[in-house]
C-alpha cells in the first residue's frame, strides 16, 4: 500500500499546483449608462412666467452593453432633475430646458414668447389704424377722427393731442405680379418732411406697442413690377430711436417693438428735417387702471 502512496500524493500536488495557477473569471460587473436622449417630448411652447412641465417627457438610455431603455418620466420624477427648475418661471431669454437623469444630461429645445396678458392693475387699449372708418385723415382733420377711438368707460383717455408737421392715416394701393391689395396705416411724416404726435393722458401709460414698417409703394408700370421705398426711416418714442431696415420686394414685413414709457405723457415722432416716412398700422397702450 505504501509503495502506491507517494505516486498518489505527487499526483494530487501537480493537479493543487494547476489550480493555484489558474487565473479567477472576470466578475460581471454593472452595466453602467453612457448616454441619455430624449425620445417623447412634452410641451415645448410656452408664454414667459410659465414653468417647463415635463408631462409626456419619456428619454432613452443606452448602456455600456448597448442596451437601449425606455424610462417614462411619469412614475419616476424622483430620478429627474431640470434646469431651468420646474418652478423656475421662463423667459424669452430661455431656448433649452436641461434634463438630468443618473448623473447623464440631455437637452430640449423650447420656445417661450413674450406674454400678452397685461401686468396686474393695469388694461389695455388697442388702435387698428387699418379701419375702414379712418381712412384719408389729414393732418387737419386726425384729431377729429382719431381721438373717439380713445373712448373707456364713457371717457376719452386723451387730455390733449397736438401734431406738427404731418400726420395722417393713408391708404396705398399696392401691386405685385401676384395680387394687389390696398393697404392703410397711420403715416408719419410725408415725401416733405417729419410728422409728430404729443399726447397727454387722462391716466398713466405703462407701455405702449407698435406694428410698424418704413414707407414703401409697390407698383406697376407697363409691363414692369418695382417698388419705392424710404431708406434709413426711424420713429422716435419718448426720445427712443427705432430703425427700420429699407423694404425691398422680396421682404417687406411690418415689425413689432414694445416702449416702456411710465408716463401719462408720449410723443411719437419721426427724425427732424426728414422725409423718412413710418407707417403704423396698430398699436397698443397699457394704462394703469
Amino acid at each position: 500500500m505504501k509503495k502506491y502512496l507517494l505516486p498518489l500524493v505527487f499526483i494530487a500536488s501537480l493537479l493543487m499546483g494547476c489550480a493555484n495557477n489558474q487565473t479567477p473569471s472576470e466578475p460581471a460587473g454593472k452595466d453602467e449608462l453612457v448616454s441619455i436622449s430624449v425620445t417623447g417630448f412634452p410641451k415645448v411652447d410656452y408664454t414667459e412666467g410659465d414653468c417647463f412641465d415635463p408631462t409626456g417627457l419619456k428619454i432613452t438610455t443606452i448602456s455600456k452593453k448597448e442596451v437601449q431603455t425606455v424610462v417614462d418620466y411619469a412614475g419616476n420624477e424622483s430620478s429627474f432633475t431640470f434646469n431651468p427648475s420646474l418652478t423656475t418661471a421662463l423667459t424669452t431669454d430661455d431656448t433649452k430646458v436641461t434634463i438630468t437623469y443618473s448623473s447623464l444630461t440631455t437637452e430640449i429645445m423650447i420656445a417661450v414668447q413674450e406674454s400678452t396678458t397685461p401686468p396686474e392693475g393695469t388694461f389695455t387699449f388697442t388702435v387698428d389704424f387699418s379701419k375702414a372708418e379712418l381712412t384719408n385723415t389729414s393732418s387737419s382733420n386726425f384729431q377729429d377722427k382719431f381721438l373717439p377711438n380713445f373712448d373707456y368707460e364713457d371717457a376719452n383717455l386723451v387730455s390733449n393731442l397736438t401734431t406738427a408737421g404731418y400726420a395722417q392715416i393713408n391708404t396705398n394701393k399696392q401691386v405685385t405680379e401676384e395680387k394687389e391689395w390696398n393697404e392703410q396705416a397711420l403715416m408719419i411724416g410725408n415725401a416733405s418732411g417729419k410728422g409728430e404726435f404729443n399726447f397727454t393722458f387722462t391716466k398713466k401709460l405703462v407701455s405702449v406697442s407698435f406694428v410698424a414698417r418704413a414707407h414703401m409703394k409697390l407698383y406697376k408700370s407697363g409691363s414692369n413690377y418695382g417698388i419705392s421705398a424710404d431708406a434709413g426711416s426711424k420713429l422716435i418714442v419718448n426720445g427712443e430711436e427705432w430703425s427700420f431696415a429699407t423694404p425691398t420686394k422680396e421682404a417687406h414685413e411690418t415689425v413689432e417693438r414694445e416702449f416702456d414709457i411710465d408716463s401719462s405723457s408720449l410723443t411719437i415722432k419721426t427724425l427732424d428735417d426728414s422725409a423718412k416716412r413710418v407707417w403704423v398700422f396698430s398699436a397698443e397702450f397699457v394704462f394703469e387702471a
